[in-house]
């Protein structure tokens, strides 16, 4: 049979399941890829997240798994896709419609301890129409009755998901903290003030495994970060505190299986995130690991999810006489205070059930329950001995920028009997 004939019984067969199974039929083959809407967003950004091209067989399978991989992106409101009949030939229409890709937050807020925090967080999303992200912010943080020291936060940051016509992502990142550490002697009285500088530099560098097609699958690589803590004297009686640096190598091992819906995810994510501390180029040595594993589970046509994350972490010696887990507040154990546990073995559960609460797509209602402990070594965990939270919130997603979830939070801690409310524009996982 000649090339023309199986062609031929291609599309009669496209045909014949088209009207069996009522599905939109499409036969032929590619002539072009034509884009529209993306009046920032550079064409080859979204050209190597598809799975079909130029000169290929039309298929309806990969076309959709196309238009997926660009709604992944986060870049756009939403994405359509489809076949047009031209003297050219059949082509392909991507129609988005974009984002805002410039940011700002003003942070402002007094919780109610008496501490207040300002400060302002601009980012900016997709720099030259190329998927890459920009981060400024600054923070002052304060106590209203001064029982808490005087903290400044600085941060800058740079991040390229995936370089255009490679499979690589790359990060890089600065930032600064500034406080005042406060000497007491043994019946507590302050005896003297310090200034402490932390200034921290980081950079990674990780790989798609699949060189063209979506951005998600198995992901790995790693990078360094170096931290130092320098100290000021600044009133009362000296005492002899000790500058130190840090030096750490990164590891990351991941799969990624999640699809942005309008509002909501869907899917998972899983991996092992290794760190090391090089005592032959800082001042400590050590390794910390984390296992995790995140579900996005869709319940029904509508918005209703079910999102779930697990956490094991484990350390052997930390940087700075610290451990290497802390839980409790926003993005841990919900209701209770910072810190309330730490150690160098960590295992944390945290549940939502979100679910639509009125005509309005974008809002939707949060149950939350959240559960974990944190042990002094890995040794010493106890299965039976774990802090629970629960809680409710609101998600308002955002749709006219990106990655803008407005969250609201307020939980319980119940072994503490302590409640707190939290505000983010990130969601918790």
């Amino acid at each position: 049979m000649t090339s023309g004939g199986r062609h031929c019984l291609r599309i009669l067969a496209a045909i014949a399941i088209g009207l069996l199974f009522g599905t939109e039929v499409y036969a032929g083959t590619l002539a072009a890829i034509r884009f529209a809407g993306n009046h920032t967003t550079q064409p080859e950004v979204m050209l190597q997240e598809m799975v079909i091209r130029p000169g290929d067989d039309i298929d309806a399978a990969r076309i959709e798994t196309s238009r997926q991989g660009i709604m992944n992106l986060g870049l756009f409101k939403s994405v359509t896709a489809e076949v047009l009949e031209e003297e050219a030939g059949s082509v392909l229409l991507i129609s988005v419609v974009e984002k805002w890709y410039i940011l700002p937050i003003p942070r402002v807020g007094v919780r109610g301890d008496g501490d207040a925090e300002y400060g302002m967080e601009l980012r900016f999303d997709n720099l030259f129409g190329m998927n890459q992200r920009l981060e400024l912010e600054t923070i002052t943080k304060e106590s209203l009755t001064s029982d808490t020291p005087l903290r400044r936060e600085l941060f800058l940051g740079y991040s390229y998901p995936r370089i255009v016509g490679t499979p690589y992502q790359l990060s890089v990142g600065a930032s600064e903290v500034m406080r005042d550490e406060r000497q007491v002697d043994e019946a507590g009285a302050e005896i003297g003030i310090y200034e402490q500088r932390s200034r921290n530099l980081r950079f990674g560098l990780y790989r798609w495994q699949t060189v063209t097609g979506p951005s998600r699958g198995l992901r790995y690589g790693g990078g360094t970060a170096l931290q130092w803590e320098r100290y000021r004297h600044v009133s009362g009686t000296p005492v002899l505190q000790q500058d130190a640096r840090n030096v750490q190598l990164n590891g990351l091992l991941e799969l990624v299986e999640v699809d942005e819906d309008r509002y909501r995810r869907r899917g998972r994510v899983y991996g092992y995130a290794p760190t090391v501390g090089l005592s032959q180029l800082g001042d400590f040595g050590y390794h910390q690991h984390l296992f995790y594993y995140r579900r996005h589970l869709p319940l029904d046509e509508g918005r209703a999810n079910l999102d779930y994350r697990f956490q094991l972490g484990l350390a052997k010696g930390m940087a700075f006489g610290l451990y290497g887990w802390t839980l409790g507040g926003s993005s841990s154990l919900r209701g209770y205070e910072k810190e309330y546990v730490t150690g160098n073995a960590m295992l944390l559960n945290n549940i939502e059930y979100l679910f639509p609460v009125s005509g309005y797509g974008q809002m939707r209602g949060v149950i939350f329950g959240d559960i974990g402990n944190a042990w002094t070594e890995a040794a010493d965990m106890d299965l039976t001995d774990l802090k629970t939270a629960v809680g409710i919130g609101l998600r308002w997603r955002v749709q006219t920028f990106v990655n803008v979830t407005i969250r609201l939070d307020h939980g319980w801690g119940l072994e503490a009997r302590t409640q707190a409310t939290y505000l983010s524009t990130r969601t918790m996982f």
